[in-house]
């Protein structure tokens, strides 16, 4: 007799039905937070129990998702630190939202599942008992909604998961345990996105737009839009992946690096910057057309970059079709001209992850041979943490990924043949070139565009205006002493760069705020740089336009812009271009003169107001508690600007003040608006220096003044600024029912205020 252990060795499988009580399990504690090769580390913990509707499933393989990265940072979200707050006690974390293995015991409520059952695992869980579960409703919108592996526990990374029974679907006999486990997670998810919006559900002959269609989720799309007879258009970043996605059913191929018009809108005041995007996304949707061989437009577009490619995703889906999106790999302040969504009755719809029957649609593809996992790579147990390294540096292969956990050798598992089904599709004849210009079903801002405003460029470079050197710090930096280093230069952000010197990333002050949000002084001293900074640097060359610079910014509504040197292949950061710098500067045919034309190189280069106290000392991380009110941080006094002057007369408060914006009142005092630097560059393109010199504040002003009030709550003003991508709010009072500005909380305010001393 076959004695039973306390604790077996990784990859030997304990007799079917026995659960030993102790058990191996990759897993992460909030101490070691970080990059995926410090978070992740092996631990023996007790093995768990599964409740009555819940199953015990020995793990023979588990998929690699990039949830698991930010489970590991604990950004954005404290996964572990969430499920204290509700209760749950273990203080760690085992990730894995994607298996294959054997069903080794059954809670008492389970009817469809027995001891020995070979299953892949979805990802969706919801508690039974919840109202809305129970009355049939699609469980996506219960409140109870978790993705299991990242938003609750007991994933797939140890030898025994427990997972809801409804999760199990059975698994595919003509796979291996690694390819079973390679598919579900971004299988439903593609399946909810094109079957799961009855208006817009994937029909025969579709044409459906695929964002990174050689990533995971995008060859699973391909293959589903193929199984129902459709046309997938592929985006990828390489010429080297049409033939992949090609071989996955997609009709054609886009490489997305052949356009620059990609990022955040350019403003729509921007006329030279506007029309430049249009010049792009027409030629994109020319680009589509010349894919299929005649002028037909998606009716579906499968999103997820969304920062970057939602205004050109929205501007060619077809009129009446919908943009459907379940992430934001680039970022999620996605900008829309709503002119396009509205005129043209487009749909945009948000969707996540899959219900138990979206699940089984797509599994039922996968067992039929009509879908294939695309596992491009497996790993072995110990190999854990290295790919989702490779993950987070985005090195990682096509397709998906895998990991053997029970499963002692790669290639175990295959019971049966494929399915005859299963076939690759040699790519498709010679795609007809064609002439023709793409154009929009409409056109409004070239309706709109005001006949005086004819589209001049500056053509004037960026090494002309900007300022040389750059304020950085290391990915290993601590937050502390980037927040310090802020503090001491007077700056907004501080780019990250490797060991070599090439920038890498970027930190903000809003990055630091929002990273010491649900943290305290002691979580946040063991923050590092990398872990919070944001990798795509918007950045240009020297030799780039003024025009170019000033469209960069104003799309992805940022400043100020790292200048690089990318002769090597890689970005050296050489110096900064801000808008206070052009100006300064640039503007110098405009009558801009007097003080501010003399201030120093520091105080152009402020990206801050001037403190209203000496610089706090940033050793010790102080606690802020929700009482903290904006009163107690605020510093007042306004700088203000009445509608009646001229635009010229606001830029130059702004140098004399180095501040980025005005605030605009009425004759009476009251608010009304805001001018920012922005404004003033914004209202200078397109015009002759005339016609720019006549403007008033009132003609430019954003009259929606993002404002508070100071009795409001530290915490509120946060959630103001970050919702509405600002630095500061204009604090006001009601004084006899007008909105009277008396103070100004800044970023900077609420930096301070984080890292000063108790």
């Amino acid at each position: 007799m076959t004695e039973l252990k306390e604790l077996y060795p990784v990859g030997e499988q304990p007799p079917l039905g026995y659960v030993p009580p102790k058990m191996h399990a990759w897993l992460v504690r909030p101490e070691r937070f970080g990059e995926p090769m410090k978070a992740w580390q092996v631990e023996v913990i007790d093995t768990p129990e599964p409740a009555d509707d819940e199953v015990l499933v020995y793990v023979m393989a588990a998929g690699v998702n990039y949830n698991n990265v930010w489970a590991g940072l604990g950004i954005p979200v404290d996964v572990i630190g969430a499920r204290n707050k509700a209760g749950e006690p273990e203080r760690f974390h085992i990730g894995g939202s994607d298996a294959s293995g054997i069903v080794y015991q059954v809670g008492k409520d389970v009817t469809h599942l027995k001891v020995g059952d070979e299953v892949a695992i979805h990802c969706g869980t919801w508690s039974r008992d919840c109202p809305w579960v129970q009355s049939g409703e699609d469980p996506m919108y219960s409140p109870t909604f978790r993705i299991w592996g990242y938003e609750t526990n007991w994933g797939s990374f140890a030898q025994f998961t427990r997972v809801q029974a409804h999760q199990c679907l059975p698994r595919p006999q003509h796979l291996t345990w690694e390819q079973s486990a390679a598919y579900m997670l971004v299988g439903a998810t593609a399946y909810r996105m094109l079957y799961g919006w009855a208006e817009h559900a994937l029909r025969e002959d579709d044409v459906v737009l695929i964002w990174g269609g050689a990533g995971g989720l995008g060859s699973m799309a391909i293959q589903i839009v193929k199984a129902a007879g459709g046309k997938a258009v592929a985006v990828v970043s390489e010429d080297d992946k049409f033939e992949y996605c090609q071989n996955l059913g997609a009709v054609g191929c886009i490489n997305r690096k052949n356009f620059d018009h990609w990022g955040m809108l350019p403003h729509w005041k921007d006329t030279v910057g506007y029309n430049q995007w249009l010049k792009g996304v027409r030629g994109f949707g020319k680009a589509i057309w010349d894919v299929l061989g005649e002028r037909r437009s998606p009716r579906i577009v499968f999103e997820h970059p969304g920062e970057t490619t939602i205004p050109t995703s929205i501007f060619v889906c077809d009129t009446g079709g919908a943009v459907v999106i379940c992430a934001g790999t680039t970022g999620y302040n996605a900008t829309v001209d709503l002119r396009y969504l509205w005129m043209r009755q487009k749909r945009l719809q948000g969707s996540h992850f899959a219900n138990d029957q979206q699940a089984k649609g797509f599994n039922d593809l996968v067992l039929a041979g009509k879908a294939d996992p695309c596992m491009s790579r497996a790993f072995t147990w110990d190999e854990l943490p290295y790919s989702h390294q490779l993950m987070y540096e985005n090195k990682h292969p096509f397709g998906n990924m895998a990991i053997l956990i029970g499963a002692p050798d790669f290639g175990l598992g295959k019971k049966i043949a494929e399915p005859a089904g299963l076939t690759t599709i040699e790519p498709t004849a010679e795609i007809r070139e064609r002439e023709d210009f793409y154009r929009a079903p409409l056109h409004p801002v070239d309706e709109q565009k005001p006949a005086e405003a004819a589209a001049v460029e500056d053509t004037r470079l960026v090494r002309e205006l900007m300022h040389f050197g750059v304020i950085s710090c290391s990915q290993g930096t601590p937050v502390d002493e980037v927040a310090q280093r802020m503090t001491d230069y007077h700056v907004h952000a501080i780019v990250v760069t490797d060991a070599d010197g090439y920038a890498v990333g970027v930190v903000s002050q809003t990055d630091i705020v929002l990273a010491r949000q649900g943290r305290s002084a002691a979580e946040m001293a063991g923050i590092l740089a990398g872990a919070i900074m944001s990798t795509n640097v918007v950045t240009c060359a020297p030799e780039a336009t003024i025009s170019d610079a000033i469209t960069l910014m104003t799309r992805n509504r940022i400043h100020r812009l790292v200048v690089v040197d990318a002769r090597s292949g890689k970005p050296w950061p050489v110096g900064v271009l801000s808008m206070t710098d052009i100006i300064t500067y640039g503007m110098r045919s405009a009558p801009l003169s007097g003080p501010a034309m003399s201030m120093s190189p520091a105080a152009l280069a402020a990206d801050i107001y001037e403190p209203m106290a000496p610089e706090p000392n940033l050793a010790e991380l102080g606690i802020i508690e929700d009482t903290t009110l904006v009163a107690d941080v605020m510093h007042q006094g306004v700088v203000t600007s009445p509608t009646g002057a001229s635009v010229m007369d606001a830029a130059r408060q702004m140098l004399e003040h180095g501040i980025h914006a005005v605030v605009v009142v009425a004759d009476d005092g009251r608010a009304v608006g805001v001018v920012s630097q922005t404004d003033v560059v914004l209202a200078r393109q397109g015009r002759t220096v005339e016609q720019a010199a006549d403007l008033k504040v009132g003609d430019i002003m954003t009259p929606s003044l993002v404002s508070c009030t100071s009795d409001r709550k530290l915490s509120e003003a946060i959630t103001l600024m970050t919702r509405n991508r600002v630095h500061r709010l204009v604090v006001v009072e009601d004084q006899a029912g007008k909105l009277m500005p008396v103070g100004i909380l800044s970023m900077t305010d609420v930096i301070r205020q984080f890292f000063s001393r108790n």
